[in-house]
């Protein structure tokens, strides 16, 4: 059961948070020119839900695209639960599409900076 979400545009990718499952997923385009109202914004609702999750969350993105900036903030969102949040039991996934090397890429540069669990997963075409 999906409890809340922000729809995606061309540039902003959908946020979802299910309760239930104790997680969150971004899913589609992150191009957005100015990405701080956004990611500020995600950052502090992910940090309310990793406590009234019993401090479990797992965190899943299905990007497709990713510009400079939001990519940045991202890794902020990352470092953050990581640095304030350091005894929480935080997973993350990072689906990637075969063929798409960029955000494989992606994913593999955020797993070597952080020290939280995360899984590539790829998907097939």
């Amino acid at each position: 059961m999906v409890n809340e979400f922000v729809k995606e545009d061309v540039l902003r990718p959908k946020f979802r948070i299910e309760k239930k499952k104790k997680s969150v997923s971004f899913e589609g385009q992150s191009g957005l020119a100015n990405p701080e109202l956004f990611y500020a914004q995600v950052t502090h609702r992910i940090l309310g839900l990793i406590q009234n999750f019993d401090n479990k969350i797992t965190i899943n993105f299905k990007l497709e695209y990713i510009n400079t900036s939001s990519s940045k903030w991202i890794l902020h969102i990352l470092k953050t639960l990581q640095a304030v949040k350091p005894d929480a039991d935080i997973l993350i996934n990072w689906y990637y599409e075969e063929d798409d090397e960029s955000i494989e890429e992606a994913g593999e540069v955020y797993q070597s900076l952080l020290r939280i669990p995360f899984n590539l997963i790829e998907i097939p075409d």
